[in-house]
């Protein structure tokens, strides 16, 4: 399911992007930082309820910054290195 909910996701924002020639970048990372952060805070369980606690949230966070960025980068548009340094910094 959340691998569904990423490429959802991702699809939306190189949909946006699609004017833009840098729209297959927008698409691909934003899978690789949808999926990165979705599957650890909905698509997996875990032994204790402190640790599964502590990763959701902060999966969770890190799927806010990725959201927002993605949407940024894609609605105002951005070359690919600013692009990827972004998303390497928050890594």
């Amino acid at each position: 399911m959340s691998f569904a909910l990423a490429a959802l996701l991702s699809y939306w924002v190189f949909n946006m992007a699609s004017e833009d020639t840098n729209a297959a970048i927008c698409g691909i990372g934003s899978l690789l930082c949808f999926c990165v952060t979705l599957i650890p805070a909905i698509g997996m369980s875990y032994e204790t309820l402190g640790i599964g606690t502590n990763i959701r949230i902060v999966s969770a966070l890190f799927f806010i910054v990725f959201l927002i960025s993605q949407f940024c980068f894609a609605g105002f548009g951005a070359d690919s290195y600013t692009h990827l340094r972004a998303h390497e910094t928050v890594l």
